[in-house]
């Protein structure tokens, strides 16, 4: 193991943004990880990236950077329709997908094309079009950053939560996930085809019996349509969470948007789409020298002519300002600043 130093980094993280780590070191293995943190003097804070799909630096990274690039994939079969499977935290989580639509394995085909490396699934509980990693999830197993011991944590205590996990909060830079279990189906499969535009999609080619691979090709065909790809533009995905608020709060905006999308969580609370409140906004498709909306999701900020963090940072905050003053809603960041 050697430590780089003074590293740009501007390859490692899909926005794009030029800064540079002061020690950057790549590990492989949970033995060379543990290795490094039983190092004296290690140059602090450690950071931790994975495939940096949703990071924002706004400023050079001191201490050091350390990428998970630990790999491999293993099965135990615990029944006739049911596979576990182990993937290493620096698998491609699309990878992990296409490993398990080319053995006909379901559980995890509406989560096509979500950027990023596996071990960050966990971590804020990636979701897309009704499906969440909190439903196939059995296991993480985690190294402590103070003692350099192998953990093991199950789906219960994750904490799982929208976008959120135990890793994000009570355990925040703690543990560092060095790899997640999942439990996926072998024949008889449940699809999630009433999110989105899932059905329409499958309805537009014809399709009435689809199978696994049906959904996720439609997945990918939605998802191309409304998200820009960060090797051609630079983003981060969605940038902000989907607020849930009370109904006493939605009223008074369903009186002036008759028609504000927003789906009904329990009895006394409603999630409202953060891409409407920007667009409502008029944040789709802003665009000034540097940084902008795209122009089709207003969900995701794009860095379109050498941005720096502290421009993508300052615009979401002007959008969460704006949204604020004419909704009276508090948008959060899903993307981490650092």
């Amino acid at each position: 193991m050697q430590l780089e130093h003074n590293k740009r980094i501007q390859h490692l993280n899909t926005m794009a943004i030029d800064v540079q780590a002061e020690n950057f070191l790549s590990v492989t293995s949970i033995d060379q990880l543990q290795q490094f943190l039983q190092q004296e003097h290690l140059p602090q804070p450690i950071h931790i990236i994975g495939g940096g799909s949703n990071i924002v630096y706004t400023q050079d990274i001191p201490g050091t950077l350390l990428s998970i690039d630990i790999k491999g994939i293993t099965e135990s079969h615990v029944s006739e329709n049911e596979v576990h499977i182990t993937a290493a935290a620096g698998e491609v989580w699309h990878d992990l997908v296409d490993y398990a639509l080319d053995r006909n394995y379901g559980g995890i085909e509406n989560l096509t094309l979500i950027p990023g490396k596996t071990g960050a699934a966990p971590m804020q509980n990636i979701g897309a079009y009704g499906v969440e990693i909190k439903d196939v999830l059995t296991s993480v197993t985690t190294v402590h950053r103070a003692t350099g011991q192998q953990h093991l944590f199950t789906n219960e205590q994750c904490q799982l939560g929208y976008r959120e996990s135990i890793f994000k909060n009570q355990l925040r830079d703690q543990h560092i996930i060095t790899s997640i279990t999942i439990a996926l189906t072998k024949h008889t499969h449940t699809l999630h085809l009433e999110y989105g535009a899932i059905h329409q999609e499958l309805q537009k080619h014809h399709i009435h019996n689809p199978g696994i691979s049906d959904v996720s090709h439609a997945v990918a065909t939605i998802r191309r349509s409304k998200l820009p790809d960060p090797k051609h533009i630079p983003n981060c995905g969605s940038f902000f969470k989907n607020p849930i608020i009370p109904l006493t709060q939605l009223q008074p905006i369903l009186e002036k948007y008759a028609d504000a999308p927003h789906f009904p969580i329990g009895a006394q609370y409603a999630k409202i789409p953060a891409a409407w409140l920007i667009q409502q906004a008029g944040w789709k498709g802003f665009r000034n020298q540097t940084v902008g909306v795209h122009d089709l999701q207003p969900l995701v900020l794009i860095n379109h002519n050498h941005g720096t963090g502290v421009h993508i940072y300052q615009l979401s905050e002007d959008i969460k300002n704006s949204v604020a003053h004419q909704f009276g809603i508090i948008l959060e960041r899903e993307v981490n600043i650092i």
